[in-house]
């Protein structure tokens, strides 16, 4: 019996890994069949380093956001009189119920991922190779115009997704941001695009 669960238990984390491996192959296949209409190359590596910023800022963000609410309920009247160690356990216990280092809300579309579980898998896959695309959608030199992306993070239900895009056209001529992707119909969708930067 403790087989037959092992045995299911590995074939459902190993089909669960294969599903989220070909979600990402998705998405990637899909952003540059997009930008290949318009004869945009994509650079041949993926480029995760703003997507990881973006990520640790909004863990910073949440956590200012907890310091500032544990602080806020410590000025309530029900703990007058307390001296400052009585306060410290009290803060030590607000914060242990509070902050969960492992996950970080997107400010846009409130979609939940867990933290560092998706800083380690953008930067194993940083520089790595884009793979399995006709070598006339990507590009290895960076002149002329053409896009970075970041590889895809998608959610624990795997109908949303995101992936950093940056488009240089030459000089201070650029943009990037965020493409918001939902799985409708079975196929991915951009659903919205939220800029960071422009030159």
């Amino acid at each position: 019996m403790r087989i037959l669960v092992l045995t299911l238990t590995l074939f459902s984390t190993l089909k669960c890994l294969s599903q989220q491996n070909n979600d990402s192959q998705d998405i990637v296949n899909f952003v540059i069949q997009n930008y290949s209409k318009d004869s945009i190359k994509v650079y041949h590596k993926f480029y995760n380093n703003r997507l990881i910023k973006d990520l640790e800022s909004a863990e910073i963000d949440k956590s200012l956001k907890i310091f500032r609410f544990i602080e806020e309920k410590i000025q309530d009247s029900i703990y007058n009189g307390l001296n400052e160690d009585e306060k410290n356990d009290i803060r030590l216990d607000l914060l242990w119920n509070n902050l969960h280092a492992d996950t970080v809300t997107i400010k846009f579309k409130k979609t939940k991922i867990l933290l560092n579980q998706s800083l380690e898998i953008i930067d194993q896959k940083n520089n790595k190779r884009i793979k399995r695309q006709p070598r006339k959608s990507l590009t290895s030199k960076k002149v002329g115009k053409f896009i970075y992306l970041s590889y895809p993070l998608a959610s624990k239900d795997r109908k949303t997704a995101f992936i950093y895009l940056g488009y240089y056209c030459g000089g201070l001529c650029g943009r990037g941001g965020i493409l918001y992707l939902e799985k409708l119909n079975g196929a991915w969708q951009i659903v919205e695009y939220v800029p960071t930067w422009i030159a």
